[in-house]
């Protein structure tokens, strides 16, 4: 209800022409006005109360949001015209009448940038990070923000500060900044990202408008921060359907995911593995050995291994989270070069970098996350006031994330029409592929002297990777019949896989009924032997008890899909007789 309030409120003071109560115009360098400052805030804090909100997207949508927050963004690219201070002169009309006056060698240092400059970019920073949580879930929004004409100057805010562009300057007092610093970055990155998830956008305004470079060369950032938000508009460039996927691959990008994806940092390891899993669907094999061969296949290994819920991952994260605590902030009080300026801007922390939403794509839906654009000081802040319990549980969520993606990416490696060569090459360079899996789905064991995970209400695995494991089985059983047989051979796999035909996840259920549909399918009827011995051997597995269970499953999907693999199997065990 609050929000219904505030949201008017905060129109208005996006109009051109608003002026705040009591508002004095400072003529001290390095002052702006109350206006200006309300102006800078506004955008931020409209992004912050409609971003978790669709029905509050839609009330400052109608409010006229989108088309006030694009005439500031324009605006903020203006020149501004700002003499700055001006020099003291013993003469009464000032330096003009000094001979030999030099203003260049006046000064100390690079030149300054003045107030409304750096005013200008602020604004900029906030009406990017409005823009991104206004088009979160709706497309009629982001084509609204294209019909206004500023996507280009999105890209624009991609480009990153090079103080080189400004040491060379020969103004007293620069009127304009060449490029963005961090925070502006971040949230032209979100606003991309916002935008990325709209197909006819991104077929259209966006490559019109070249968001492919300037991302490329974000991603590649020497600030990891920025590489992370880089890295997520990479996975929406990515998606099956974008024309912008060739562009990637062309580009090389792919060794550099690759490399990011052994980071330390776990969100930038999770957007980069995030990446390579869409560029790696409905890609050639050649490409899909190139990742798998980039990335290192006993790399790969080590990480699918790993359990999310092994308390001594948990104590390392924490040790780096501790690590990273000690931060120097430049406090942003008057600027007094473009160094200074820039730098204290880009270290400043974001209280609430705009999220963002995965797009999702035809296979596999992605999750949605509000913490996906949060710097990780400003995550370390949120979960400070949560508390240490909160701390805790947000690790596991990252690591289970990093699981759940690396799997996905061996699902996607894994089918297509060269599915059959890629599970060899699979099998050839993860020896023991079904063996790791079916440790994922091995129950765990509660932890020793009785000792309760604080993060859990039991010791149960992650939906999440239960249906990550069972989506490669599936991949797997629609290979070719010997690696069917493969899977039918493994003495613990399909037995492990038995108590999630009852999983409260629907998804699962379906995915296990799956697997059973194409282990008792028929290539042709030199395979029809093969598969009544499959039949058989599902049945002393107890299938076809467990199958029996779903006819009656709440939902459609896993009622229709037992359906198939009861008359499959039927037919199969009645020839057999």
């Amino acid at each position: 209800m609050l929000g219904y309030l505030v949201v008017p409120l905060l129109l208005q003071m996006l109009e051109k022409g608003y002026t705040a109560p009591e508002d004095t115009e400072s003529s001290e360098s390095g002052s702006i006005s109350q206006t200006s400052r309300v102006k800078e805030e506004a955008p931020a804090t409209l992004a912050t109360l409609v971003m978790d909100s669709r029905e509050l997207q839609k009330h400052a949508a109608d409010g006229g949001a989108i088309k006030k927050l694009s005439q500031m963004l324009k605006e903020s690219f203006n020149a501004v015209e700002d003499a700055g201070r001006s020099m003291w002169s013993p003469v009464p009309n000032g330096t003009a009448s000094l001979k030999g006056f030099q203003p260049e060698i006046s000064s100390l240092g690079p030149p300054g940038v003045s107030p409304s400059v750096f005013h200008r970019v602020r604004v900029r920073e906030g009406v990017l990070r409005a823009l991104s949580a206004l088009s979160l879930f709706r497309e009629e929004y982001r084509k609204a923000i294209c019909d206004n004409g500023v996507v280009p100057l999105v890209i624009d805010s991609l480009k990153p500060y090079e103080p080189e562009s400004t040491e060379s300057s020969s103004d007293a007092k620069s009127a304009a900044v060449e490029g963005n610093p961090i925070p502006t970055l971040l949230a032209a990155c979100a606003a991309a990202r916002s935008l990325t998830r709209s197909v006819s956008v991104l077929r259209t305004s966006l490559i019109d408008a070249g968001v492919a470079n300037p991302i490329f060369k974000l991603v590649k950032s020497r600030n990891v921060e920025i590489q992370i938000a880089a890295t997520s508009v990479i996975c929406n460039l990515a998606l099956d359907f974008s024309p912008m996927k060739e562009a990637i691959i062309s580009a090389n990008m792919i060794p550099t995911l690759c490399e990011h994806s052994h980071s330390e940092n776990t969100k930038l390891r999770l957007e980069s593995i995030w990446a390579l899993k869409h560029i790696a669907y409905n890609s050639t094999n050649d490409i899909k050995m190139k990742i798998v061969e980039t990335l290192e296949p006993a790399w790969l290994k080590r990480v699918i291994c790993e359990d999310p819920t092994d308390p001594s991952i948990q104590r390392k994260a924490e040790e780096e989270m501790t690590g990273n605590e000690m931060e120097i902030t430049p406090p942003l009080g008057e600027p007094t070069d473009i160094q200074n300026l820039v730098h204290g801007y880009n270290s400043r922390d974001s209280e609430s970098q705009t999220p963002d939403l995965r797009m999702i794509d035809t296979v596999m839906p992605a999750k949605a996350s509000l913490d996906t654009f949060l710097t990780d000081s400003a995550r370390r802040r949120k979960l400070a006031l949560n508390g240490d319990l909160d701390h805790t549980k947000q690790m596991r969520r990252d690591d289970i994330q990093v699981q759940e993606q690396i799997l996905d990416l061996v699902r996607n490696l894994i089918c297509g029409t060269g599915a059959p060569e890629m599970i060899d090459y699979l099998f050839q360079e993860v020896t023991d592929l079904f063996d790791i899996l079916a440790d994922k789905l091995r129950p765990k064991l509660p932890p020793a002297h009785g000792r309760k995970d604080p993060t859990s209400k039991d010791n149960s695995i992650p939906t999440e990777i239960l249906s990550s494991v069972t989506y490669i089985m599936i991949n797997i059983a629609a290979g070719l019949p010997r690696h069917r047989q493969l899977l039918m051979l493994h003495p613990d796999l399909l037995r492990l896989m038995m108590p999630l035909f009852q999983h409260a996840s629907k998804e699962v259920r379906v995915n296990c009924v799956w697997v059973v549909i194409n282990l008792t399918v028929e290539d042709d009827q030199r395979d029809r032997p093969t598969c009544r011995e499959r039949a058989a051997k599902l049945r002393e597995l107890g299938v076809l008890e467990q199958l029996v269970r779903l006819e009656d499953d709440p939902e459609c999907d896993v009622r229709q899909r037992t359906k198939t693999a009861l008359d499959l199997m039927g037919n199969l065990l009645a020839s057999a007789c």
